[in-house]
């Protein structure tokens, strides 16, 4: 009788600990907008493709269990991929 306790007691705890996890994950949605400028390094001003105006490009901060969705606008002249 008390194993059959015990066990319900960990089953209501592990699905209360689920549901906690499933509230707390959310949708994180980004928008990358894809140009070229001019940087400068070592005296030399090359073109450069950016993300946001950044380079690197920005960061991405998600928790487990959250969506992303990433918008990407691509307005350089080239074809681009972007990998994570």
């Amino acid at each position: 009788m008390a194993a059959a306790a015990l066990a319900a007691a960990i089953f209501f705890f592990l699905s209360a600990m689920s549901q906690q996890v499933a509230d707390a994950a959310a949708i994180v949605e980004h928008t990358f907008v894809v140009t070229q400028m001019n940087l400068t390094h070592l005296c030399k001003e090359t073109l450069v493709t950016v993300v946001n105006g950044q380079f690197p490009g920005p960061v991405i901060e998600v928790n487990e269990g959250d969506l992303v969705a990433v918008h990407v606008v691509n307005r350089s002249p080239n074809n681009i991929t972007i990998h994570w």
